[in-house]
């Protein structure tokens, strides 16, 4: 731990151009906020996507001079992107890539991944990382063990899920720590909102302005007439316009069958390709592509099916597949195999892939969070193109509710969800598709026809090698010296913090108990496999044998019975003393 970093180095924030707006008015809004003489313990920041809300979470600890700080996350994704942002080995390390800390100390950071982390690794960090998965495990039972004053601020990420039991468990824990809230939308999918007073919010049109996300464009399908099956029955209908308003109004099956209706899956598929054939040509990339929500495991193949039947490559995710198909099927999304990816509440928050472009929305969303959650994943900006993403859904099946979630989004953002998704009872039905454009003006109308339709490289070189001698020998007669040389290829050392430090002195031990226990058995010329060494029968061959009795003597030199207890000093002991360890142990098998 850097003793009070946060409280004695000032961070490059309120006038550093490498940051974004919302990053440096976030903090200044925190900063402000404290100041206050009334100011309450958990507070809310609503951040759209790409707006740099890990960025503003690296640097608000030191807004409010905090002695350790925890940041949770709800899925391993999201841990993983933020434990990338404040780790100092990473290419994406925030402090530095941003110009917020030019030279070390820097804010030692710990990740909770696995349970082996022990209090001693967590005593020497000043930010803690994890994913709130790892808080509710038993095994954890570190946490129950720290002091109560152990965190001063705690900072949730995506904190629409936080009205949860595991999140206001782990508030109360820590009583006293100042609750810091985050999410691109203020309610739950369930209606909750948010905890805490929102202090703080981007809204999402001067994201789009500011280039910090896509421009987003909505296709909607508003048919003259519509058929859908009946999910008790299984017939099909065919509605009039009339019939449609009324039954979208007032009949829920009604809404869940328009996105699993045979015609309406089609036109969106076929929606779906026109716009993604739009954006490619437009851009003139091919590696953009098209994210499918679907309603469950039945209707994903279905959709799958539909494209693949146009020659697109399609494949799915979902959670009755096995965990390893499910990242083979990413990684081919990664490596731009694949046209459009379908799944069912799988691809969520904190997945960044820039190059989804079109969401086609098979499924119905009963509230506007976990819609614009969705319609997310398409707003992340492709560097140095042109950025824009469309949303095809069917009018129909989104008017599952008068949008209730727009009294939690400031007035602009209000506004421009209300041009984007109009409200349900200014809808009218036109044959064919309509494409909606929000502005700050307005909204712009533009019929579309539906015809029928057919990185960075690494050049790897010598340091300094012989042409490179001879061209220093003339910039030295031009009266570059060799100081200022040398300067320029200082050579930066890689900076190793004390958990991953730790986690490999383990390993290390592992391996050299291994290594030591084969020399050993060489010495005295017995084979691995043998049993003399066993003397109590328990089943143990010599190598088994040895590697036992040397971890149980290296337990007995720092009297810990797991590995996972041994603290940063234990291992320290461990390695100065470990040929007398061995030595020991020797002397106990042969000798004793």
């Amino acid at each position: 731990m850097n003793e009070k970093i946060f409280q004695n180095v000032k961070p490059n924030v309120v006038t550093n151009k490498d940051l974004r707006d919302p990053q440096k008015e976030g903090y200044k809004k925190v900063v402000a906020y404290y100041k206050q003489e009334n100011a309450e313990r958990e507070i809310s920041m609503v951040l759209p996507v790409g707006c740099g809300k890990s960025g503003l979470i690296s640097m608000l600890p030191f807004s409010i001079k905090a002695k350790r700080a925890l940041v949770v996350a709800p899925n391993k994704t999201i841990r993983d992107e933020l434990k990338n942002n404040l780790n100092p080995t990473h290419q994406k390390y925030f402090y530095t890539t941003r110009n917020i800390l030019n030279t070390p100390p820097y804010p030692e950071m710990v990740a909770i991944e696995n349970p082996r982390i022990n209090q001693s690794i967590l005593d020497v960090a000043d930010i803690v990382v994890t994913n709130i998965g790892q808080l509710q495990r038993e095994n954890n039972r570190w946490l129950n063990s720290l002091p109560d004053d152990y965190f001063d601020v705690i900072l949730f990420d995506e904190a629409h899920h936080n009205p949860a039991d595991s999140w206001v468990r782990l508030k109360n824990k820590f009583p006293n720590a100042k609750i810091f809230n985050f999410s691109a939308t203020p309610r739950r999918a369930d209606g909750q909102l948010m905890s805490g007073e929102i202090i703080y919010q981007y809204p999402i049109y001067l994201a789009v302005k500011k280039g910090y996300v896509k421009k987003i464009f909505a296709w909607m399908l508003n048919p003259e007439t519509l058929k859908y099956i009946n999910k008790d029955t299984g017939e099909e209908y065919q509605l009039t316009l009339n019939e449609i308003r009324e039954k979208a109004k007032n009949d829920s099956n009604f809404r869940n069958s328009i996105g699993q209706s045979e015609e309406t899956l089609n036109t969106i598929i076929d929606t779906s390709i026109r716009a993604l054939e739009k954006i490619r040509e437009e851009t003139g990339d091919k590696k953009h592509k098209i994210i499918a929500a679907a309603q469950n495991y039945n209707h994903c193949h279905d959709i799958v099916r539909g494209y693949k039947a146009r020659g697109l490559r399609v494949e799915y995710i979902h959670s009755k597949e096995d965990s390893k198909e499910n990242e083979r099927v990413k990684e081919k999304l990664n490596n731009n195999e694949l046209d459009v990816i379908v799944q069912v509440n799988m691809l969520g928050e904190g997945f960044d892939h820039p190059y989804l472009s079109v969401a086609a929305v098979f499924k119905i969303f009963a509230s506007l969070s976990p819609f614009v959650q969705f319609v997310g994943r398409i707003m992340r900006v492709v560097q140095n193109g042109k950025n824009e993403g469309i949303v095809v859904f069917h009018v129909g099946s989104n008017i599952a509710k008068v949008w209730e979630d727009f009294q939690d989004f400031s007035g602009k953002d209000q506004d421009y969800y209300d041009k984007l998704l109009p409200d349900p009872k200014n809808i009218t039905f036109k044959n064919g598709l309509i494409e909606r454009e929000p502005t700050e003006q307005g909204v712009k109308e533009n019929p579309i026809e539906i015809s029928e339709q057919g990185i960075v490289s690494l050049s790897e070189m010598e340091l300094l090698n012989p042409k490179a001698k001879k061209l220093l020998e003339q910039l030295r007669d031009m009266g570059i010296t060799e100081e200022v040389v040398k300067k320029s290829n200082i050579l930066k050392p890689v900076y190793v913090g004390k958990q991953k430090q730790w986690e490999a002195d383990l390993k290390w031990i592992d391996s050299q108990v291994k290594n030591a226990t084969g020399k050993l058995l060489a010495k005295k010329k017995l084979s691995a496999g043998g049993r003399g060494l066993d003397k109590k029968r328990l089943g143990k061959d010599n190598y088994e044998y040895v590697i036992a009795e040397i971890q149980k003597t290296i337990n007995g030199y720092v009297k810990k019975q797991k590995r996972a207890d041994f603290t940063i000093e234990d291992v320290k002991i461990i390695k100065l003393n470990f040929k007398n360890i061995i030595s020991s142990v020797e002397e106990k098998i042969f000798n004793g």
